[in-house]
């Protein structure tokens, strides 16, 4: 097993285990996305001229 899957791993059975001794009802839902291109997107969109109509 590489290095990565073995931190991603443990770092799941932190959460599993922190998650497991708290007393609220969990949901988790993990996302894998690239954040950095989603902040590009959004630095884009909000520098693009105000839309007189509502439709942008």
């Amino acid at each position: 097993m590489e290095q990565q899957a073995r931190e991603q791993l443990k770092l799941l059975r932190r959460l599993e285990k922190v998650i497991s001794e708290t007393e609220f009802s969990w949901s988790l839902c993990l996302v894998e996305e690239d954040q950095s291109r989603k902040l590009n997107e959004l630095a884009a969109e909000l520098q693009r001229p105000f839309s007189s109509t509502g439709d942008r």
